[in-house]
């Protein structure tokens, strides 16, 4: 018998290795269908596993909410009154700077002015002085014409004088307009804050000239704050009446921070272009709030609505974007309902209820794509809703 060389044993045993390998492939394979059709059967007898939550309906006080910025009840641009050149400006004259009702931002060279109140002085002194002696003739007329004994009235006013004092009491008149708006406009050089505010820009320079009309900077003021919120019908449905006084919440969401505010008023008309109409909410004393409630900021106004009865808290996460909640039946199957929510708040929606359903649903918490209605499902309960 011939030798088997070393290069035939190792093909043989590779042969063998296959073999061995094929055999058991085909053993596996014939196991295989029994373990998935026990798999299957496992499976449908539970279904899909389904997380739920089991909610009641009932009274729920609405929450209306909706963003809005925050505006100065007062914002004034002030202007000179009064041509002149600067000689004085203000340290307090500066973009965010504080500043005082009545406080002198700005002053004009004021020569010009003093010399026109001066002049107007005079001339009333001179008319006043000139009235006194005319009162004088009057009174020297009606004793001349009562030693005359003529009685009764002359026949010409002149007589006793009476258009001669009229005539002088009017250039008193005039002398007093004349000295007063000569005094305004020398109080004009003098500019002032027009209330408690802040600066928001300066719009001039030491040195400089101003006519009348000129811009010299723009203020707004610190009393007061007010937020504009624009609500539909059915956000405007949902808040209780009288409305006007009632309390609102205010939130900044990125600082994490919360004001009180009062409701003051509404718009009385729907936006041209939005058709939304608009509700105004109002902060005193802004600026001394923690954390101040500074103008320009937005900020999450909530209101707080009437009870309605009938409604399910849900979480958001509950509601599809097709605006579908799921539900697990009494035959742990699944079923659909679309719901527009009446409103929302921290996570969670209030959605109505149809007629005819259940006062309780077992929601599921995390419906999927993969969700038909009539899928036999596994519910597995969270805890209870609200």
């Amino acid at each position: 018998m011939k030798k088997i060389s070393k290069k035939a044993k190792t093909w043989l045993a590779l042969a063998g290795t296959v073999v061995v390998c094929f055999a058991l492939v085909v053993a596996l394979s014939f196991l295989e269908p029994v373990d998935r059709v026990q798999e299957m059967d496992t499976e449908d007898s539970t279904g899909m596993p389904v997380s739920i939550l089991a909610v009641e309906s009932r009274a729920h006080a609405a929450r209306v909410a909706a963003l809005g910025e925050v505006m100065p009840v007062w914002e004034s641009t002030v202007r000179a009154q009064v041509n002149g050149r600067i000689e004085f400006i203000s340290e307090t004259l500066r973009t965010g700077a504080l500043v005082k009702e009545g406080e002198v931002l700005v002053r004009l060279e004021r020569s010009a002015y003093e010399a026109q109140a001066a002049d107007a002085r005079s001339r009333l002194a001179l008319a006043e002085t000139e009235l006194l002696q005319e009162k004088l003739l009057v009174q020297e007329a009606r004793a001349n014409w009562a030693r005359s004994g003529m009685g009764g009235q002359p026949d010409s006013p002149l007589t006793l004088r009476t258009p001669q004092l009229k005539v002088a009491q009017a250039t008193v008149d005039a002398a007093q307009t004349t000295l007063g708006y000569a005094e305004q406009q020398l109080g004009w050089t003098e500019i002032r804050a027009p209330f408690d505010g802040v600066v928001i820009s300066r719009s001039v320079d030491l040195g400089e000239s101003l006519f009348a009309g000129d811009e010299v900077g723009s203020f707004y003021g610190l009393d007061a704050v007010e937020i504009g919120i624009q609500l539909d019908n059915t956000e405007w449905s949902l808040l209780p009446q009288p409305l006007i006084g009632s309390e609102a919440r205010l939130r900044e969401p990125q600082q994490n921070s919360e004001w009180d505010a009062r409701v003051i008023r509404d718009s009385q008309r729907l936006d041209r272009d939005s058709r939304l109409r608009t509700l105004f909410l109002r902060v005193e004393s802004p600026l001394q709030q923690s954390p101040p409630l500074l103008p320009g900021m937005f900020v999450r106004t909530e209101l707080s609505g009437r009870e309605i009865p009938g409604l399910m808290r849900l979480p958001e996460s509950a509601l599809t974007k097709a605006g579908k909640v799921w539900f697990v039946d009494t035959d742990n199957q699944l079923a659909s309902l679309r719901s527009e929510p009446l409103f929302r708040g921290d996570g969670t929606v209030f959605i109505e209820i149809p007629a005819g359903m259940n006062d309780e649903l077992r929601v599921a918490v995390s419906p999927n794509s993969s969700f038909v209605s009539g899928l036999q499902v596994q519910p597995i309960e969270e805890g209870k809703g609200s």
